[in-house]
């Protein structure tokens, strides 16, 4: 038991280490939710989550256990941009308003100011929305490339700089990307689930199989502005 019984205390701050004959081989890795601060920055090892003097109790404990050697250090929350969903209709309007033709009867385009990806069915003139999706494109230092393109090659899973897996890749053009969210270096849970800030790749919302989505031939993809 780690906690008081019958006194009604809450929890402020706690410490985790790990102890016993295996505790050399793995880290433990924990974030807390704290009243009216939200998210903390994660802390491993016997760092210290959540605060002192403030009377904020911990409200939420996320807790993972990762072995040594093959850490990817969650990153600290930060501020999200805000969520910017344009109606259906309107997406097809726009691009319908375009002269727009792929090989296939799929064109996807990625609205960069919105971070959105949308997948489209259909032809010229006549294109219908299938899906639209929330996607974080590369940040400023290493920018997402913009134009025409058609979908490469495909594959279940890559591992990134850092260790971490990267599921359900399909490629844009070279070594840029679209993929799922971070998972931990086995792919058993996901490690950073951001998709609205711009980050390296290109990054799909749906964290279980987002390259189903992708059109299975090699349609016509744009990179660039909005609507």
């Amino acid at each position: 038991m780690a906690r008081t019984q019958g006194q009604a205390l809450r929890v402020e701050a706690l410490e985790i280490i790990l102890e016993g004959t295996d505790a050399g081989k793995y880290s433990v890795e924990y974030q807390a939710y704290v009243q009216n601060e939200g998210w903390q920055a994660w802390a491993s090892d016997g760092q210290i989550a959540g605060s002192f003097g403030k009377s904020q109790r911990i409200e939420v404990l996320r807790i993972i256990i990762v072995e040594k050697g093959n850490m990817y250090k969650p990153p600290t929350p930060i501020a999200v941009m805000p969520i910017v969903v344009v109606p259906e209709n309107e997406l097809e309007r726009y691009i319908n308003s375009k002269d727009i033709a792929s090989v296939t009867s799929y064109f996807i385009w990625i609205d960069s100011p919105n971070q959105r990806v949308n997948v489209f069915k259909g032809s010229n003139k006549k294109w219908q929305l299938v899906v639209s999706m929330i996607c974080s494109s590369g940040k400023a230092s290493t920018p997402t490339i913009k134009g025409d393109f058609t979908v490469g090659i495909k594959g279940e899973y890559f591992i990134a700089d850092g260790g971490a897996r990267c599921k359900y890749y399909t490629e844009i053009s070279g070594n840029y990307l679209f993929h799922s969210v971070l998972y931990d270096t086995k792919g058993n849970y996901i490690i950073d689930n951001r998709t609205i800030r711009p980050m390296r790749q290109i990054r799909v919302m749906q964290p279980m199989r987002p390259i189903r989505l992708i059109p299975p031939m090699r349609p016509r993809m744009q990179m660039g502005g909005g609507a």
